[in-house]
């Protein structure tokens, strides 16, 4: 089907396919519906209350350890460096070990408790106690949380749910929100490549609670 009936007139539509007038008619009410009712992509069902399977999930600390000993390897103390060898990086002196944990914690740590509602072109998420985060579908918005500036855009990628946070200082964050076939879990997918620290993948699971 010609789906710029979506956008032009009966009329309009009629004179450009130079087809049969019966046929436009025949065709003209599912014009209309696609007019009216214009599908948003996506897995609406996502919408609820979710709570963490812990046993099910990767251990947060466990990932979040491994992340600090990438960033203490790339910025391992300063020695003379071997012809031919890169020099390793100085630490950041307003940058300590113990605050930089405090701080990816704070910013990578999967919620306990995961509140979604959503609709055609918005979404909103409440996260255990943290205030609630809204977006507009495919609009990005610049948020500022614990790991800096960001631009932040939600948007659908098939059935999966995709927030991204693009960094001023390079980070990449991406979060992605997958429900099982019978919509009984949602699985979720962290992904946090940072140029200071290092890379992070964590999935986690949640199960309905409404």
């Amino acid at each position: 089907m010609n789906l710029r009936c979506q956008t032009l007139s009966y009329r309009t539509c009629m004179m450009s396919w130079k087809i049969p007038a019966t046929i436009l008619l025949s065709l003209a009410p599912a014009c209309g519906a696609l007019l009216a009712a214009p599908s948003p992509g996506g897995d609406p069902r996502i919408a609820g209350h979710w709570v963490l399977d812990q046993v099910a999930s990767d251990d947060f600390d466990r990932k979040l350890a491994q992340l600090m000993e990438q960033r203490q390897r790339q910025f391992r103390p300063m020695r003379r460096p071997v012809q031919g060898e890169v020099p390793p990086l100085p630490e950041p002196a307003f940058d300590t070990p113990e605050r930089v944990r405090l701080q990816l914690r704070e910013t990578l740590k999967p919620a306990s408790d995961l509140r979604i509602a959503l609709d055609d072109s918005s979404l909103e998420i409440l996260a255990d106690q943290e205030p609630l985060r809204r977006f507009m579908l495919g609009q990005p918005v610049t948020r500022l949380d614990a790991s800096g500036a960001a631009e932040v855009i939600a948007t659908w990628s098939g059935s999966t749910l995709q927030i991204r946070a693009r960094y001023s200082h390079r980070g990449l964050r991406t979060h992605q929100f997958t429900l099982d076939h019978a919509g009984a879990l949602l699985r979720t997918t962290l992904v946090f490549n940072d140029p200071m620290s290092g890379k992070l993948e964590l999935h986690s699971v949640y199960k309905r609670s409404d």
